[in-house]
């Protein structure tokens, strides 16, 4: 039976929870629950299924929207000098740091922040995966996740399954990980809270089956929206030309499109000729997770400018249903600006304001 996942709002969580009871029951299974954040109360995320009866149709109409807007007051208020020293502090390479400081400084721009999305929007791109909307991510019904070990490829392959699954579409997943011990069941954990099964596809022969069968069932299928294929793949060593053959081997007999997946806090440099390795394997656009940890963020605009690929989401939380949020230039710059030295006492709520 296909699942879904609803998000219930209340001011108190003893509020949230009489209206699941409400809604679904004593017995109805909560997935996670937590601050709504900007004081806006409580949420709790419910798994249901598709034959229960709800108030209303809209799944999404107690969840906050994934394009979220900052709050202007809370974002400081900076003199275009001040850019340079506060974009050194996030180790952003010294060349990209001139160019953004010199555009935002040519440009006719209401403040100095404003003048920097201006400089970002110039200097890199941004695309993210269009996964509720019209059931396309933008690109390709079909994505495969590829990166480093540890960059948090399996936790993301569930968000976006669960994104998916909140949006009122469907999705399958696939891991290819025979490497790391317990990789695949980690991800069926994910699965089994969203209703979906997860398909071992631990060889090219194996994936290029599944991918051929789950082409067949969509065709197949009366709606006209197709399945989001999500393809979990085993870390790979950029300085190991084994590692990325085999990697490159599976995102040909895929089909789908790669997605790079790299965890934030590295050094800029560094994860940028990670980047560029993967870059060669076809990827256009990553996802940076573990935001919500780290201080400094020079790898985010690092990634994209030195190896010229899109920034397509980021993480920021460790919950399925709540995690992978989109950015744009104005996004960007004001979690750039934001003081580092109050960025540990930051809680992942607050940094939502800076993602849309």
């Amino acid at each position: 039976m296909k699942n879904h996942l609803d998000i219930v709002s209340a001011p108190t969580m003893d509020q949230a929870m009489a209206k699941v009871r409400s809604k679904y029951g004593a017995d109805a299974m909560i997935v996670n629950s937590g601050p709504a954040g900007a004081g806006a109360g409580v949420r709790v995320t419910v798994l249901i299924d598709h034959e229960e009866q709800r108030d209303d149709d809209n799944i999404l109409s107690d969840y906050p929207s994934a394009a979220l807007s900052a709050d202007p007051a809370s974002v400081p208020a900076i003199k275009l000098h001040e850019l340079p020293p506060i974009l050194a502090r996030h180790g952003i390479p010294e060349q990209l740091i001139g160019d953004l400081c010199d555009e935002a400084a040519d440009l006719d721009a209401e403040t100095a922040v404003m003048a920097l999305a201006g400089a970002l929007d110039n200097n890199l791109t941004f695309s993210p995966l269009k996964i509720g909307e019209s059931g396309k991510t933008g690109k390709s019904d079909a994505l495969i996740l590829v990166g480093p070990p540890g960059s948090g490829k399996t936790v993301t392959a569930g968000k976006l399954a669960a994104h998916r699954v909140l949006a009122g579409g469907s999705a399958s997943l696939a891991s290819t990980d025979a490497v790391r011990a317990g990789g695949i069941d980690q991800l069926r954990a994910y699965a089994e809270i969203l209703g979906l099964d997860v398909a071992a596809t631990t060889t090219r022969e194996m994936l290029q089956q599944w991918t051929e069968n789950s082409e067949q069932a969509d065709k197949a299928a009366a709606s006209g929206t197709p399945t989001l294929r999500i393809i979990d793949t085993a870390g790979a060593n950029p300085l190991d030309p084994g590692d990325m053959e085999v990697l490159g081997d599976l995102v040909f007999a895929s089909g789908a499109e790669p997605v790079l997946v790299l965890p934030a806090g590295g050094d800029p440099g560094e994860s940028a000729w990670q980047a560029e390795q993967f870059a060669q394997l076809g990827v256009t656009r990553f996802i940076m997770t573990r935001i919500d940890t780290v201080q400094r963020h020079g790898s985010l605009p690092g990634v994209a400018a030195q190896a010229k690929l899109a920034i397509c989401h980021i993480s920021i939380s460790p919950y399925l249903a709540d995690g992978l949020k989109s950015l744009n230039p104005v996004s960007l710059a004001r979690l750039l600006i934001q003081p580092i030295d109050q960025a540990s006492r930051t809680k992942p709520d607050d940094l939502k304001k800076q993602a849309i």
